[in-house]
């Protein structure tokens, strides 16, 4: 309790001192809250906090600009799944999805981000995060890749606009429709009022070349050739239903799955079960399809 109370106080003390400076000196007070938002203040790790499950997969490294960024991977078939974790967090969320697929026939490939889990750097933002996703891709070609929350809406923007012809599969966990979401949940946290929070999604804008509203716009996963399941959560806190909503109406080849108390973290054995339908089903149709040929052989015969 003292850990909440203390962690709020030092949250909602940084939102009055960016909301002060802002009345004297918006650029300075955009630039101390894009340095704070970009510099998550958890999901770094040693090698010491490693779990058992990550502690034996295989590791490497891609290098990006003098930046070591960290993969686990779990060979166990040829198809592969990429994991792509989060805000505030790193590879080992997806420990307990892990646990329940038990790997089947699939390889599966996991990423700490930038400045997240072991990898290097100190700061995460979607431009970074989509620059190395794409890296991963190029050196493994996944199949499938599952994204949660932040790292859902970086794998929906990387397909945007490197569309990897090796994806054919997309599940989105708990992600926003637009890139807004995220500060908008920032704002809330740390208490920044509206002028200071305008202020500080033009000079997000202007650091990264965005036109105007690139971040709030929805409309470039229309035209996915991939498959899409959109789970999300209705009470979510962190990133609301509504974002779920506006992701399958507009990439039309996408399935909305809706839970109900699994809040925004969404680790539940019956998610779990929805995954591992949605992934393994055309290989249990092809499966089926060639024990049908194979039976219809040998009446023939």
């Amino acid at each position: 309790m003292n850990g909440n109370f203390f962690y709020e106080l030092k949250t909602k003390s940084l939102g009055f001192l960016i909301n002060s400076i802002n009345f004297f000196s918006p650029k300075m007070a955009s630039a101390l809250a894009y340095r704070f938002f970009s510099r998550p203040s958890e999901g770094k790790l040693t090698l010491k906090e490693l779990n058992p499950l990550h502690i034996f997969a295989d590791k490497e490294f891609i290098e990006i600009d003098d930046q070591k960024y960290q993969i686990y991977i779990w060979r166990n078939g040829p198809k592969k799944v990429l994991l792509v974790h989060g805000w505030e967090s790193n590879s080992m969320r997806w420990s307990w999805l892990l646990y329940y697929l038990k790997f089947k026939n699939y390889t599966f490939i996991s990423v700490d981000g930038p400045a997240q889990g072991l990898s290097s750097g100190d700061e995460l933002n979607v431009i970074e995060y989509t620059k190395f996703l794409e890296q991963v891709i190029q050196k493994y070609q996944p199949e499938v890749i599952i994204g949660h929350s932040m790292g859902g809406a970086v794998t929906m923007y990387h397909q945007s606009i490197y569309a990897s012809a090796c994806v054919k599969k997309i599940i989105v966990m708990g992600a926003p429709s637009q890139f807004t979401s995220i500060s908008a949940y920032y704002k809330r946290l740390i208490g920044m009022n509206d002028k200071a929070y305008h202020n500080f999604l033009r000079y997000i804008e202007n650091r990264f070349n965005f036109e105007e509203n690139t971040a709030q716009e929805i409309n470039f996963i229309q035209n996915y050739a991939a498959k899409g399941l959109v789970i999300h959560d209705l009470n979510d806190e962190i990133v609301p239903f509504g974002n779920a909503l506006k992701i399958t109406e507009v990439w039309k080849n996408s399935k909305l799955y809706q839970t109900v108390g699994k809040g925004h973290a969404l680790q539940d054995d019956g998610i779990f079960k929805v995954i591992e339908k949605f992934i393994w089903e055309e290989d249990e149709l092809e499966k089926n399809v060639s024990l049908h040929h194979g039976r219809s052989e040998k009446k023939a015969q």
